[in-house]
């Protein structure tokens, strides 16, 4: 048997026999055989016989993080405290509740592998070099190792958080957190790409319109100028001034609670009299 479609196949009847009790247990393995990837008949004569737990080559926890990988730990174990650290931040930046629930997180060994994986046990995935999506249950972030992984995985890892913690928020403002708490380092505002960008616009005068963003339809997701759009929002709100910080965190808690947050905009309008004027001054510091 192919080994990464095994692990296919495994990583989901793990989780579909951790939530599914007998006799629907039965049902849901026969299914799972034989939709997840169809391949053998091995497979399926094996239906009533399995009896181990199955495993990766690599399975790992730190944290609120269960890791599932066919790199080996040594590989990126020097990451793992800066993942960890990613419950903590979130909850003491936005002043939310953040959910206990286990992460779950796959670690494959190139692009490649990942996108066979993800369309193996999700078939309309989109083709993206990390992703967090809930299937089956509990949902999975699903990334390959390179140099970049730390900051993958604390994004997707971001939008997991948000999500079992009940913060749905709008598409713009998810990924605009999702990028802020990419970034590791001393300084929380230095994303790599965004910061420099975002300034030389400003240089130029352009300024990115909230409530532009807020009245958007984003249903393919944002193009790149709308990702750093949305990093550049969050940004401001948490660092500008303890006035569009406790604005912001205020407005997340609503959301969280299930009270009408309304448009942010609004919620600003009486702190911030020119919003282009402010985000203009915070980009030019």
């Amino acid at each position: 048997m192919n080994s990464l479609s095994d692990f296919a196949v495994r990583f989901d009847l793990k989780y579909a026999r951790q939530l599914c009790p007998q006799p629907i247990w039965s049902t849901l393995l026969r299914l799972c055989l034989i939709a997840a990837i169809g391949f053998t008949t091995v497979i399926a004569s094996s239906v009533c016989s399995w009896s181990q737990e199955p495993t990766w080559p690599v399975e790992h926890t730190a944290g609120q993080f269960c890791i599932h990988s066919t790199v080996p730990t040594a590989q990126f174990e020097a990451y793992l405290p800066s993942l960890c650290s990613l419950p903590t931040e979130l909850s003491q930046t936005l002043q939310v509740s953040v959910a206990q629930e286990l992460i779950q997180v796959v670690v494959l060994e190139n692009r490649e592998a990942l996108d066979a994986y993800a369309h193996r046990i999700f078939p309309s995935a989109p083709n993206r070099g990390a992703l967090y999506i809930r299937h089956r249950g509990p949902g999975l972030v699903l990334t390959y190792f390179h140099d970049g992984w730390i900051c993958d995985v604390r994004h997707e890892c971001t939008h997991a958080l948000l999500d079992v913690s009940g913060l749905t928020l709008p598409l713009w403002q998810d990924e605009g957190l999702a990028e802020y708490f990419e970034t590791i380092g001393e300084n929380p505002i230095g994303h790599t790409s965004h910061l420099q960008a975002t300034r030389s616009q400003v240089r130029y005068g352009q300024v990115v319109d909230l409530q532009k963003m807020e009245r958007m339809e984003f249903g393919s997701g944002l193009n790149p100028k709308e990702y750093r759009d949305a990093w550049s929002i969050v940004t401001f709100l948490l660092h500008s001034s303890e006035e569009t910080r406790s604005t912001y965190q205020q407005y997340l808690q609503d959301h969280q609670s299930k009270r009408a947050a309304g448009f942010l905009s609004h919620r600003l309008a009486p702190k911030i009299p020119s919003w282009r004027e402010a985000f203009s001054d915070f980009y030019r510091r």
